[in-house]
């Protein structure tokens, strides 16, 4: 079974770890599916969030929060190759 060019993506996994989970710095992780350090992408998602939230709750959620949850369904979409989305 081949794989297709587009899933076939190189990654600097240095770089990634390095970006992405800063307690690699100093600290070995062996993750074991339970508790696990998540990528900074993350956490900046999650405080942006929280300052939607914090500044403008009711409003936020038709301006922030239902465009990325649209963008979400079709990533999943296209991830699964849907025909169209429910």
């Amino acid at each position: 079974m081949s794989v297709s060019p587009s899933v076939a993506v190189r990654y600097d996994v240095e770089a990634l770890r390095r970006t992405q989970f800063p307690i690699t710095q100093d600290t070995v992780y062996l993750n074991h599916a339970a508790v696990s350090p998540i990528p900074q992408r993350t956490f900046d998602a999650m405080q942006e969030a929280n300052k939607v939230l914090l500044l403008n709750p009711s409003g936020g959620y038709e301006t922030w929060f239902m465009p990325r949850l649209a963008a979400l369904h079709e990533a999943i979409r296209q991830l699964i190759n849907a025909a169209q989305r429910r």
